[in-house]
């Protein structure tokens, strides 16, 4: 019988591993994003669209596809909405980069809080940086 509570980090690793081994064995892994651009954009405007919207960002996704694909603020929400959008929707697309090609910062080991923190100031429109801003940590 499992125990109760949260798997372990060791076991979620153990899974994840065995996963991505299947993905690899089955499918041949997954696209990068240059195979997929069009599913890689389509994952970026959603999560975009829902991670902002529960933080109680009004755009619907239209509107952020538009803005992320145009540049252009179509609608008439407050610029606040818009800039909330493209500073969180630029920080995933950094995020992203460096999930698949890191930079000379990342030596592979897990990241401390005081390394996610340096990264964070790196990354262009840093959407947690101006939420830190707001709440003061």
């Amino acid at each position: 019988m499992a125990g109760r509570g949260r798997p372990s980090r060791a076991s979620v690793y153990e899974r994840l591993g065995h996963a991505l081994t299947e993905l690899d064995q089955r499918f041949g892994g997954l696209p990068n994003p240059k195979e997929a651009e069009s599913i890689w954009a389509d994952i970026w405007h959603q999560e975009a669209h829902h991670s902002t919207a529960l933080e109680g960002n009004t755009l619907v996704l239209r509107e952020v596809e538009m803005l992320l694909i145009q540049g252009r603020a179509v609608g008439a929400k407050p610029l606040r909405e818009y800039n909330e959008v493209k500073g969180y929707a630029d920080a995933a697309r950094w995020v992203y980069g460096q999930a698949m090609e890191p930079g000379d910062w990342y030596d592979g080991r897990l990241l401390t809080m005081s390394e996610e923190f340096t990264a964070d100031r790196a990354a262009p429109g840093s959407a947690a940086r101006k939420a830190r801003r707001r709440t003061g940590i």
